[in-house]
């Protein structure tokens, strides 16, 4: 891997660092080691000065000045240090110096080691010498006399030989300091690599960590701030990925109770595109829709997905034109929702309906953070609830036909008895007895046919009682349908019809409420000899098929049509004439085959009906052979 910016970065401030104080502390030696011979060199003039002091101090006193200057410039010839001697008088004029013209050279009382030397005897300076014209080393020595004052001898070395004493020095120090360069280069690339790669990998997996790769563990060690980067960020990831599992069980318990809805529920944005549907809603709509769960961008949109236009503008933000209110309203509390319309989903010959309710809800906007689905902001869109309201509206029509159906049944033989009444009491009994009399009769049939339906209306809602409780036993059949035998010989002996009973072994017993299969086999029975002619057959036949017992009760009596034979268990529903007839004793309440089937339902079996007209009929009742 090519090394990036930061790493130059680092290894050029490391560079810069080490060569600063490479460089620094080379120049403080070589400044150090400077100042050490400089120390050392002062001795050795003030050696040389003490000496001439003491050889020119007579001299200063009686000697000329050519004399001294002959003198000073054989002794500074002597040395090859390139000594500078200069003789200067107690007021300050030169008086000889080995190097210069003393007649040319200016005043030397102002000069700092001659001041110091004035005052103390002894003095030092470094300083420029414009005579010279470089940087030169100056000792002074006072030359007393009689404890007065003659003279000054001064000694001077230039600088430059200072530093050319100390050259070799200086050379060895250049391999060094550039071997010290080198090392410090490698160590600034050494810690360059080592501190950059271990911010590479941390900056590496905190890019992962933001592109959503929470399966990444970020590498920790050590114990300086750079670790402790690592460790928080692999905190961070640590929780971030617990509280992602937590959502992501969260999403999946949410759809799957959203899948598992018997409602249909569709959601759409403001947009106009469904970002949500279950398979309830598609099973009501009849559409197969390509998305589950929320769907950050959905391609299916309300006008392509869903065909009802009253389902389009309830989605869309806009009042549907089908109607709003309907027979089930406040069954389902639409009341807290926009609308609600009733569909009819289903067609002729299998009616289906669906109540389509609609509502504002706040829906989360999806970021962008791959494989996560977080949500983020919140924005308005639509809610539509399907639910299937067949049964309902199933319910509501029998309810509105059984209403209808009893008053008109209850009100027939009560208006006959009321007029019969009200006739024999305006009749002279006396006189009138055999019409009376046969008023009275109309009375009793009619009070008859009112008991017989109040006592079937009592029948049907003590079978059809939620809390209803018929608990089963074991009976032997041959006992039941003897039984049966005895409660209708009567009946059976006054149209003179034929019984036949078949009972088979196999199917000699069952598990079944006493009660309900008492109440199903009169009815039955009821019908069956009503319907039939005089020396007509009834016959009550049971067999066995796996696990269900079958009891089936036949005639022979005049049928029932084809187009009437899947209403026959509807409450109050009666055939025409041509099986009914027109005399009140042929015609039952119309409450006996629904009976029948809703006390076989409560029995846990299923009923079936087979006819053909002129030829007979046979109800088949199929019951479990051993129920809880």
């Amino acid at each position: 891997m090519r090394p990036g910016r930061f790493f130059w970065k680092l290894f050029l401030g490391n560079a810069a660092l080490l060569g600063l104080t490479l460089g620094l502390s080379i120049w403080l030696i070589v400044a150090e080691f400077d100042r050490f011979q400089a120390d050392q060199v002062t001795p050795y003039l003030h050696d040389h000065a003490e000496t001439l002091a003491a050889l020119f101090e007579a001299r200063l006193a009686s000697d000329t000045q050519f004399r001294i200057e002959s003198t000073v410039t054989r002794i500074a010839s002597s040395h090859p240090e390139a000594i500078r001697v200069t003789i200067i008088g107690s007021s300050g004029e030169v008086l000889a110096d080995s190097h210069e013209d003393a007649a040319k050279m200016e005043n030397h009382l102002s000069r700092p080691e001659i001041q110091q030397a004035m005052q103390s005897g002894r003095g030092e300076s470094q300083r420029w010498s414009d005579t010279i014209g470089r940087t030169m080393k100056y000792v002074a020595i006072r030359v007393d006399r009689n404890a007065a004052p003659v003279g000054i001898v001064r000694v001077a070395m230039p600088v430059r030989t200072l530093a050319e004493r100390t050259s070799a020095a200086r050379r060895l120090l250049g391999p060094i300091g550039g071997v010290a360069l080198l090392s410090a280069l490698g160590l600034a690339i050494g810690l360059a690599f080592l501190w950059s790669n271990r911010i590479r990998r941390i900056t590496a997996a905190a890019q992962s960590l933001s592109r959503g790769d929470l399966a990444t563990a970020i590498p920790i060690s050590g114990s300086d701030e750079v670790s402790m980067l690592a460790r928080a960020l692999e905190r961070m990831r640590n929780r971030i990925t617990s509280h992602m599992t937590a959502i992501n069980n969260q999403r999946r318990t949410w759809e799957s109770l959203v899948h598992e809805l018997s409602e249909g529920v569709v959601v759409a944005d403001l947009g106009g595109n469904i970002i949500l549907a279950n398979p309830a809603a598609g099973r009501l709509l009849q559409y197969d829709f390509p998305i589950s769960g929320f769907m950050a961008h959905s391609k299916c949109g309300v006008e392509e997905c869903i065909s009802n236009h009253d389902l389009q503008q309830m989605l869309l933000g806009k009042t549907p034109t089908g109607p709003e209110r309907n027979a089930t309203q406040g069954v389902f509390g639409e009341d807290a929702y926009l609308s609600a319309i009733r569909l009819d989903v289903g067609g002729p010959s299998n009616p289906a309906y669906v109540l389509a309710r609609v509502r504002e809800i706040s829906i989360p906007s999806p970021v962008d953070l791959p494989g996560t689905g977080a949500m983020s902001q919140q924005t308005m869109g639509r809610l539509l609830v399907l639910t299937e309201v067949t049964e309902v509206v199933r319910a509501v029509r029998a309810r509105n036909d059984f209403v209808t159906n009893s008053s008109h049944e209850l009100r027939t033989p009560v208006a006959a008895i009321r007029v019969a009444v009200e006739t024999v009491l305006k009749m002279d009994l006396q006189n009138e007895a055999p019409a009376a009399t046969r008023f009275l009769g109309v009375i009793g049939r009619h009070a008859a046919r009112l008991e017989a339906l109040v006592n079937d209306l009592l029948d049907l809602a003590r079978v059809e009682a939620p809390g209803a409780r018929y608990d089963p036993s074991s009976l032997h059949l041959q006992r039941v349908v003897d039984e049966l035998r005895a409660r209708w010989d009567e009946e059976l002996a006054r149209k003179n019809l034929v019984w036949r009973a078949d009972v088979n072994a196999s199917a000699s017993q069952v598990t079944a409420s006493p009660q309900l299969l008492s109440l199903v086999l009169d009815n039955l029975m009821d019908n069956a000899i009503k319907f039939t002619p005089p020396e007509g057959e009834i016959s009550v036949r049971t067999m066995a098929e796996d696990s269900r017992v079958i009891i089936e009760v036949s005639d022979t009596g005049c049928g029932i049509p084809a187009r009437d034979q899947d209403r026959v268990f509807e409450r109050f529903y009666q055939v025409d004439a041509v099986r009914g007839g027109s005399s009140s004793d042929k015609r039952g309440t119309g409450l006996g085959l629904s009976i029948v089937r809703h006390a076989v339902l409560a029995m846990g079996g299923t009923v079936a009906l087979s006819s053909k007209p002129g030829e007979g009929t046979s109800v088949r009742v199929e019951l479990p052979k051993i129920r809880p």
